[in-house]
């Protein structure tokens, strides 16, 4: 599990409520990918409640449930249903623990007979960002993430550890990806736009919720397209 910072997948520029998108992603660079396809169903907070997850040839490869609360906006359960060339289908159940200040300090996966497959600990600062990410079975850690945050550099310094609890990586990210940085273009909805390292072409529809997203990076001084999403959406009449 990463540490979640940043804006969500499914951040909607309105509140004009939406019972399904479908969003269709092609990658070009550094391969070309087939096409992948993925259809969302919302709730009535515009909280996805059901994921459909396609392959190149519009072949049904994995299903996420997600069970709400009697608000409808805190998850409690994600059933997840897989399509494996080698083992088949199989499905992983997963349930979510709140602290006090309605964040998610524990997820217990199962399989499907019950018998609990994982566990991941969470602990959050005052600011409710992550500091620290423990992926265990049983007594035995699996593995270990940490996080110290810089809020006026909006940057935060993650470190991983393995099983054993010896570091095997470090890496600084923004802590919001969505505030630029000095240089960046923002565009009038507050999306970047243009950074010294990449461009993104960005289309809208008439709620300011993003219908098109073209990526490009800039490799040796030219501009290389990436990746390509196109989405769709329904909105309830």
């Amino acid at each position: 599990m990463m540490m979640n910072l940043g804006k969500s997948n499914h951040y909607f520029q309105s509140s004009k409520l939406i019972k399904e998108s479908t969003t269709v992603c092609t990658t070009y660079y550094p391969e070309n990918m087939p096409k992948v396809k993925t259809i969302v169903h919302y709730n009535v907070h515009n909280k996805p409640t059901v994921e459909l997850r396609y392959d190149e040839k519009d072949v049904l490869k994995q299903r996420v449930t997600i069970t709400y609360d009697n608000s409808g906006t805190f998850d409690i359960g994600v059933k997840l249903e897989n399509s494996d060339p080698e083992i088949g289908f199989y499905t992983v159940f997963s349930t979510n623990q709140y602290d006090s200040n309605g964040l998610v300090n524990k997820i217990t996966e199962r399989d499907e007979k019950g018998r609990i497959s994982r566990q991941t600990d969470l602990v959050y600062n005052e600011k409710g960002n992550p500091t620290e990410i423990i992926v265990s079975i049983g007594d035995v850690m699996l593995s270990k993430q940490t996080a110290v945050y810089n809020y006026e550099l909006n940057e935060a310094t993650i470190k991983y550890f393995n099983r054993k609890g010896e570091l095997y990586n470090t890496q600084k990210v923004p802590i919001d990806y969505s505030i630029a940085k000095p240089g960046e273009i923002v565009n009038e909805y507050g999306d970047i736009i243009k950074s010294a390292t990449s461009e993104i072409e960005i289309a809208y529809d008439e709620f300011g919720n993003w219908t098109k997203k073209v990526y490009s990076m800039i490799i040796d001084g030219k501009l290389t397209k990436s990746s390509k999403q196109i989405k769709t959406l329904l909105y309830v009449n």
